[in-house]
């Protein structure tokens, strides 16, 4: 009775989790205005899978082909097929997914019984904690540290299940990089640590490498296998590009998804106090053997936060930590005869959490109060299960009417990142790189343009920046893909001059001629502004639609311990700014070039047309290291080599 009892509490638990995650579910995709960045890529994952389109074999994202199939599964609870209608079950199936993961790390920690089990459900239902839709994430990377310690944890001699619980490490491993690409090497990583500590340990060293170089065969067979079969199955796909691409995509989110630290002082404070009391809570317990494990994953984990530091990302990076702090928590209230002091010190400490926490709250009470007298879930989900929405009530206005020159209708490409439009078209979804602001390294661009380049019949829709799409961290888009706009500019014509919404513009496939524009190289002076930028003066005002800068920008070696600071560019006319924008590197010291709109944001699109466009006059341009925190490393030099005024030919 007492065995069952620690299933029963976890299945009851996660039965109510998953009440609680049906009523947070959304009702459905919204109207166009609501329709953001993040519903853009959770839509198109399943949508990808359903055209027979991989993640990592056909395209590249964040999420891989693991998350896809989440996605799709979710997406397939909807009746009919409708990716755009699925939302909820999209969302409900990410939520389910953490469920499971949770219910399973618990379970496999034979120390925890059914009343730590009630502590622990009751204090993440307290804090919220893995309560995002993505929470799998760091819980994928927390099974892999729980599934290597039972392989290696003491008293346990058997080697054949030291082999298979060792091999199932090995997988979660791979499994978790299939969800995002760096849980993988972070799981190994993870593996590597424990086992070079407890290699330390006199008699336990052979028996930690032997668990580990299982580990590591597993994950490297089972990538070589994915490779062989992505090329099996794909003519355009060569040996490592998911793995090529993937670190490609790492590399590039370093330098161009930065934020700065965007929690208060007193909060941060208090989660650092927590922080520091679980990693001694765990050096202090370092003969339960789950801890250590733990801790190492944990403190990996940390990384993440260190380059996009929104709430989202810290909360999200911080929660194995957390979680390791309630772990301890559960041990000293169990053990609070033999040492009351620990036990309070921990309460203490949880006070503190509770306060300094973003999400804590009663909100999960609130949701099963309005499961039980509101709307069921079996209710909502009925509901969501026939959701029809029509298609122009979330494509941009007068879109859904826009019918396609030829007999059927072309793929499509949303530029930069809507891809719910040919998704409610009814398109084939083109997007080399899911969301074009991933595609932030040469390679990317490469791969994208060599991508479109094998559609002949392709129509774009393009969102202009700061109407229909907005600039990520105030980066332009030209700025931060500017071989994918040469590219559309060489070879896509505006269809008509009419907007679709606010901003929206349809282009289509048209290169009888090259196409280029007007090139004059300005020889500018660089000197020091009164408030430190470097200023670039040409030597009279220059009229331009577009500049075109090749760049070089050297960041130290602290830019590994936090992240690289991108820069402000900010452009004067007769000493008076009219705009700002920012400028990120592709890589350390490389040169690269890019381009900057001095264009209005909603003559943007006649770029794509045949008419010329009043060039935009300036007289002096300062760039300068965006404001950081302690986090960010600036440059330590900025290399302006050439810059180029671009202006549009007539009649091209």
């Amino acid at each position: 009775m007492i065995r069952a009892a620690k299933p029963l509490v976890i299945a009851v638990f996660s039965l109510l989790w998953l009440i609680v995650s049906i009523m947070r579910v959304p009702d459905g995709t919204g109207k166009n205005a609501d329709i953001g960045i993040d519903t853009s890529w959770v839509l198109a994952l399943p949508e990808t899978l359903h055209q027979d389109s991989v993640s990592g074999r056909d395209f590249h994202f964040t999420y891989g082909p693991m998350a896809q199939v989440l996605a799709y599964a979710g997406a397939s609870l909807h009746s009919p097929w409708s990716a755009i209608d699925s939302l909820p079950f999209i969302m409900l199936a990410f939520y389910v997914a953490s469920i499971v993961v949770f219910a399973s790390i618990l379970l496999l920690l034979d120390s925890v019984g059914w009343k730590k089990c009630i502590f622990l459900y009751a204090a993440l239902a307290s804090l919220n904690l893995f309560s995002e839709p993505t929470a799998f994430r760091p819980l994928a990377l927390m099974l892999c540290a729980v599934l290597f310690h039972r392989a290696v944890r003491k008293g346990f001699r058997s080697v054949p299940k030291i082999v298979a619980w060792s091999a199932a490490a090995g997988f979660a491993c791979f499994a978790a990089q299939l969800l995002t690409f760096e849980l993988g090497p972070y799981g190994v990583m993870t593996a590597v640590v424990v086992a070079g500590i407890l290699s330390i340990r006199s008699g336990f060293g052979t028996r930690a490498r032997f668990c580990l170089g299982i580990v590591v065969s597993i994950y490297i067979v089972a990538n070589l296998n994915l490779s062989l079969l992505f090329s099996l199955t794909s003519r355009n796909y060569h040996f490592f590009d998911y793995q090529r691409y993937a670190l490609e995509t790492i590399r590039g989110f370093t330098f161009s998804q930065s934020l700065p630290w965007s929690l208060a002082a007193g909060p941060t404070l208090g989660l650092t106090i927590v922080g520091l009391f679980a990693i001694a809570a765990a050096i202090h317990l370092k003969e339960e053997g789950m801890f250590l494990p733990l801790l190492v994953c944990s403190i990996i984990e940390l990384k993440s936060v260190t380059v996009r530091s929104d709430l989202g990302h810290i909360t999200q990076s911080v929660s194995p930590l957390v979680f390791l702090f309630l772990l301890a928590g559960v041990v000293f209230i169990s053990r609070w005869r033999v040492s009351k002091v620990t036990t309070v010190l921990w309460a203490a400490s949880f006070l503190v959490l509770w306060f300094s926490w973003p999400w804590a709250g009663v909100y999960f009470v609130s949701e099963i109060r309005k499961a039980a007298t509101d709307k069921s879930p079996l209710e909502k989900l009925a509901i969501a299960h026939t959701l029809s929405t029509k298609p122009e009530e979330v494509l941009p206005a007068g879109l859904a009417g826009a019918k396609p020159a030829g007999a059927s209708p072309p793929p499509m490409l949303a530029f930069p990142y809507q891809n719910y439009i040919p998704i409610a078209m009814q398109r084939r979804i083109v997007a080399p790189v899911l969301m074009s602001y991933n595609a932030s390294t040469e390679p990317l661009q490469e791969f994208y343009v060599a991508s479109l380049e094998r559609e002949s019949d392709l129509e774009v829709i393009y969102g202009e920046d700061a109407l229909a799409s907005t600039a990520i961290d105030e980066v332009q888009a030209i700025t931060r893909v500017p071989l994918i706009f040469d590219y559309l500019y060489g070879h896509f014509r505006l269809r008509t001059n009419t907007p679709f919404g606010k901003g929206f513009y349809l282009l289509y496939r048209d290169t009888p001629s090259p196409r280029d524009f007007d090139t004059v190289e300005i020889k500018s002076t660089v000197t020091q502004a009164e408030n430190g930028a470097m200023e670039i003066r040409p030597p009279s005002p220059t009229r331009c639609n577009l500049l075109r800068l090749k760049i070089a920008m050297d960041y130290p070696v602290t830019r590994h311990l936090g992240r690289p600071t991108p820069v402000e560019l900010l452009f004067f006319n007769d000493g008076a700014p009219f705009l700002k924008t920012v400028l990120t590197a592709m890589e350390s010291g490389a040169a690269f070039s890019t381009y900057i709109s001095l264009i209005p944001a909603d003559r943007f699109h006649e770029l794509f047309g045949t008419e010329s466009i009043p060039p935009t006059p300036w007289d002096s341009l300062q760039i300068v290291p965006r404001v950081s925190d302690w986090l960010g490393a600036s440059p330590s030099k900025i290399d302006i080599q050439k810059i180029e005024c671009l202006v549009k030919q007539p009649g091209v």
